[in-house]
């Protein structure tokens, strides 16, 4: 498994769901060896998706989670990758994560980003907390990063659309 392919897998899955949520789970929709699981209310207000995913490479788990909420005056959206590996990296799993979503960050969230954020230790583990946003409010878009040595989370909150 490799930083690229991960990177490029949420990416693509995140902007593929967000483009048509309610698609992501009919039955109709190919989802190329992905376990998946959906929910939509009555009012298409709340949409809540999961997709396990089937990735190349060393891993015991991995998961994309999406969930919407559309409100009177915009939607937010956020998106997920969850990956455990099996074979924890030094320090961290896939080191050079960071520096790859360092340099696509801008294009992903469609415009000049801030990074904020850097290395953590929890319960004696040396971690790493990264975030890149493309605003300076809490619901402007961002992109996360947390990393470490057998776990990686990449998380977006999507360019808010309005109604």
């Amino acid at each position: 498994l490799s930083s690229e392919t991960l990177f490029d897998t949420f990416a693509e899955r995140c902007k593929a769901i967000d483009a048509d949520p309610e698609a992501a789970f009919r039955p109709d929709h190919d989802t190329n060896d992905r376990f998946t699981n959906g929910t939509v209310t009555r009012d298409k207000a709340v949409l809540e998706y999961t997709e396990y995913l089937n990735l190349p490479g060393d891993f015991v788990y991995a998961s994309l989670f999406y969930y919407r909420l559309q409100f009177p005056g915009g939607t937010s959206s956020n998106c997920v990758l969850s990956v455990t590996l099996k074979a924890p990296g030094t320090p961290f799993a896939l080191p050079e994560m960071a520096d790859l979503v360092n340099a696509r960050a801008e294009k992903f969230l469609g415009g000049p980003v801030t990074q904020l954020g850097g290395d953590v230790i929890q319960d004696g583990q040396l971690g790493r907390i990264l975030v890149w946003t493309a605003g300076g409010s809490p619901h402007d878009p961002s992109l996360s990063l947390t990393n470490w040595a057998s776990e990686i989370f990449l998380s977006a909150q999507l360019p808010q659309a309005t109604n």
